[in-house]
């Protein structure tokens, strides 16, 4: 289950315990931990596809990136002009995109025929331009195997 097939109060209260988690964390002597997201600005760029309604919001996810330590990423980074294709996250300068890819097992978007094959051209392309591109569904955004595989992709494009 991710977090777009909770209901409103379930999110909420996944939005609270996040919320408990920090200041615990904080309590024990964490790191640079940042506000919790209810304390943070409204996003300077629209809605995302990557963080649906109900979904992360870019505060809480700018602050899981900055709370680890791994450089903030560009959300629906453009990398292809001419085309309005865009990843959901992205590192730009070392070339390492992310995509949520949501409604996996509810025959959303990523599993019917047509938006595949055009999701295929997207990802092909990328290819060619030296990409290398993560993939995620929404409940896995904020895990501690994603970050990693992130610190990794992130590191081997520094060789």
């Amino acid at each position: 289950m991710n977090l777009t097939d909770l209901k409103p109060h379930q999110r909420a209260q996944v939005a609270r315990d996040l919320e408990a988690t920090w200041r615990k964390r904080k309590a024990l002597g964490g790191v640079n931990l940042p506000s919790p997201p209810s304390d943070a600005p409204a996003p300077a760029q629209p809605p995302t596809r990557c963080l649906p309604k109900g979904g992360y919001s870019r505060p809480v996810v700018l602050a899981w990136f900055r709370d680890e330590q791994v450089p903030l990423p560009v959300f629906e980074h453009q990398f292809c002009a001419g085309r309005k294709w865009a990843f959901d996250l992205a590192w730009p300068e070392a070339k390492v995109a992310l995509e949520c890819q949501g409604g996996i097992w509810s025959q959303g978007r990523h599993t019917r025929g047509a938006a595949l094959l055009k999701e295929w051209e997207k990802l092909n392309t990328a290819a060619e331009m030296g990409y290398r591109i993560i993939y995620c569904q929404p409940s896995d955004l904020l895990t501690l195997k994603t970050l990693t595989t992130i610190r990794r992709c992130l590191e081997y494009s520094n060789k």
